[in-house]
């Protein structure tokens, strides 16, 4: 019996570096692939193209491009087989925020890509600096680069060419990156056509070590999600149920933030406190002791217009010219805006701080933040409630964590969707229409 069980364990033994070593000669004589030559870079990412071509179909159609049926699946198949591509396969991307970056294809067929690039390259105006068997660089002004191995096809432009063609040529077999390796085995968006992954400096200095995000679209808007995370964890949570303002569709701008502000107050690090010092500095703002102060919950509104009395002084005369101060008080079109924030037993003080400091300031029965109009101050328990005109906004049970502001001249709604131990998931919702007209001015010109 112990015969035949040391039998066993020796042919198991054996086995195991039979199977070890046949796997280490393979993938010694496998060539490299295109996962293991793409280079590193702050954004990467992966897109299935006919995939994407059939998710932004309906809205090139919805805005009626010229020229929509270019990116047809029907159209993208064909030019591919055409230059030797496999679209079917998913394109790899890697760029930096210098503006350098590239494009990985696999390839069917070298030769056909090697002719492509040579009868583009005729055309061209610029002369070639250096064309060898698979690279040629095209283009001083573009300073777009070509390098093509037998089953991939690297798109460059930027003064990194040589670096990124030596990793990209001499890349082995099962060596993948350590940035890339950990993007693809994220299981996060992993059925999503189009993925960006980051562990860029902004992503690090929003208390995050890296982000995650996926791209869809329909007939009017782009949608983003995100997923930020933490390897230590994340505080704060996000509350429940609060209270906020009731939605307005005349709101131009809008913030809803409800969170559990006992990390916070603590001075635990949190997500985004880099960002809201930095931005609490440009108005000498006393971030800390709002920080210290604040119970968790920020509602703010503008949009739309309101007539209110203004108090003014001028000075006229008499009969006897005399001149003497007379207060009078103007019709004044201002536009709307709702301020409303908890505190805890720090709040009076905080208050205090900013009529000190003259963030806030008294005008007879109202105050003013910095250079905002003239808003009505109303205390409830805690909360405090800051707002122009005559009425008060309406104030509801809430427990949305979303941001409506105005980036790149499009109005865009970004919301947190949830918040795991160590993930932080975001979504962003941003009409496509602007993009449009300047996709359109494009093939105008």
């Amino acid at each position: 019996m112990i015969k035949k069980s040391l039998i066993i364990i020796v042919l198991s033994i054996l086995l195991g570096l039979f199977l070890y070593f046949r796997t280490s000669f393979n993938g010694q004589n496998n060539g490299a692939r295109i996962i293991d030559r793409l280079p590193d870079a702050e954004y990467i990412g992966s897109s299935s193209l006919l995939d994407l071509a059939k998710e932004t179909s309906p809205l090139l159609y919805f805005y009626k491009i010229k020229n929509r049926d270019l990116s047809s699946v029907e159209f993208l198949l064909a030019q591919a087989k055409n230059f030797g591509l496999n679209a079917q396969e998913k394109v790899y991307f890697f760029y930096d925020e210098s503006g350098e970056g590239g494009l990985m294809f696999h390839v069917t067929d070298s030769t056909k890509v090697l002719l492509a690039i040579k009868n583009f390259n005729a055309k061209s105006p610029d002369k070639n600096k250096f064309e060898n068997k698979n690279t040629v660089f095209f283009s001083d002004q573009l300073k777009l680069n070509f390098h093509c191995g037998a089953d991939y096809l690297l798109l460059y432009s930027g003064k990194k060419f040589p670096e990124i063609v030596k990793r990209v040529s001499q890349a082995k077999f099962n060596q993948q990156s350590t940035l890339w390796k950990e993007y693809l085995s994220l299981k996060v968006y992993k059925n999503e056509n189009t993925t960006v992954f980051s562990t860029s400096k902004k992503i690090k200095e929003l208390g995050f070590d890296y982000a995650l995000f996926s791209h869809n679209s329909d007939s009017a808007n782009v949608y983003i999600n995100g997923c930020l995370h933490n390897y230590k964890g994340l505080n704060p949570s996000l509350l429940k149920s609060g209270k906020g303002f009731v939605n307005s569709l005349e709101n131009n701008r809008s913030i809803e933030l409800h969170i559990d502000s006992k990390d916070v107050n603590t001075g635990k690090d949190f997500p985004f406190k880099a960002l809201l010092f930095e931005q609490g500095s440009k108005i000498s703002f006393p971030t800390a002791a709002f920080i210290n102060a604040w119970g968790g919950e920020f509602s703010f509104s503008e949009g739309g217009k309101e007539i209110v009395k203004e108090r003014v002084i001028v000075s006229e005369m008499d009969e006897d010219f005399n001149v003497f101060e007379v207060v009078k008080y103007n019709s004044v079109e201002v536009p709307k805006y709702s301020l409303m924030f908890n505190t805890n037993e720090n709040g009076a003080s905080f208050i205090k701080l900013l009529l000190k400091k003259g963030i806030l300031r008294p005008e007879g029965k109202y105050y003013r933040f910095l250079y905002s109009p003239l808003l009505k101050m109303e205390k409830n328990e805690n909360y405090y409630l800051f707002y122009s005109g005559e009425k008060a906004p309406k104030i509801d049970q809430c427990d949305e964590n979303k941001l409506y502001w105005e980036f790149w001249k499009t109005k865009c709604l970004f919301k947190i969707e949830s918040m795991s131990r160590n993930d932080l998931f975001i979504s962003a919702k941003i009409p496509a229409n602007r993009a449009i007209e300047k996709l359109k001015k494009i093939m105008k010109n």
